[in-house]
């Protein structure tokens, strides 16, 4: 059973939810199983696990379609956005990607085809950033839901400015890397 406002789990004979307080309507509802929050505490569960521009975020995910907006902070900055939003994973994935494509047209003394790798970049998370979002909320979601107290909203979701800092080190550690593999 999970509480309707917050998501958090709750045992069968709660009559408030441990994590925010919310009278439980009915103690023994939804002892068989697990349930999903309903259509307000999901809405709610992911605007805490967005965190700030919440609002901006949901605005667009409602709109119809694949494509979601154009997205300028991810376009430009999006080496920062992966860190800021908790995407580290993601942060180090694309890292490690754009340092070999780096490196190799180094190698391959083509070093003007790295404006082409910083276009490519630019393009993709300006024009899919907000699905690329969408779907890493929705692994949080699940990801929460399946264990709240293992996977607590405040830990996996929001924005972290601590983050920014990893992500200017991990591009640093990229960049020496790179240097290191091509002598320059």
């Amino acid at each position: 059973m999970f509480c309707s406002n917050c998501g958090a789990s709750l045992n069968n004979q709660s009559h408030f939810c441990s994590s925010c307080g919310t009278k439980v309507a009915s103690p023994n509802a939804g002892a068989m199983g697990k349930e999903q929050p309903d259509a307000r505490g999901q809405a709610d569960l992911t605007e805490k696990l967005i965190g700030k521009n919440a609002a901006y975020y949901i605005s667009r995910w409602a709109r119809p379609g694949q494509r979601k907006g154009w997205n300028w902070a991810t376009a430009f900055w999006w080496f920062l956005w992966l860190g800021y939003r908790k995407m580290y994973r993601d942060l180090i994935f694309v890292n490690f990607a754009f340092v070999l494509g780096t490196t190799f047209v180094e190698l391959i003394g083509r070093p003007d085809l790295i404006l082409g790798l910083n276009a490519g970049l630019f393009v993709y998370f300006g024009m899919y950033g907000n699905v690329y979002y969408r779907n890493h909320i929705s692994k949080l979601e699940q990801k929460h839901l399946s264990n709240p107290a293992l996977y607590p909203v405040e830990k996996i979701g929001g924005t972290s400015v601590g983050g920014i800092f990893i992500a200017l080190g991990v591009g640093v550690l990229g960049s020496l890397i790179s240097v290191m593999i091509t002598g320059f």
